[in-house]
């Protein structure tokens, strides 16, 4: 499996559902930020990221396996940025 970024992954996973970005990111994010993000012009913090996961029933540790992620990072990340 290719390793992706963390915005391909979400571009990926926004395409497979059938969704604009704008229905993507919606409320937690702009529509022109979360554009940025999948195109690796700005990061998406790891609160935000599960938000939107979980708002479209996305398995994250099916997502984070596709970014070469495992779940105790992020964990780690959502520690640092607290």
């Amino acid at each position: 499996m290719t390793v992706m970024t963390i915005g391909e992954a979400l571009k990926e996973t926004r395409k497979n559902l059938g969704l604009s970005q704008t229905e993507m990111a919606y409320p937690i994010l702009t529509k022109s930020y979360y554009s940025k993000i999948e195109r690796g012009i700005h990061e998406i913090n790891a609160s935000d990221l599960i938000k939107i996961l979980e708002m479209h029933d996305v398995d994250i540790s099916k997502f984070l396996v596709k970014c070469g992620l495992r779940i105790i990072e992020l964990i780690k990340n959502i520690g640092e940025s607290s």
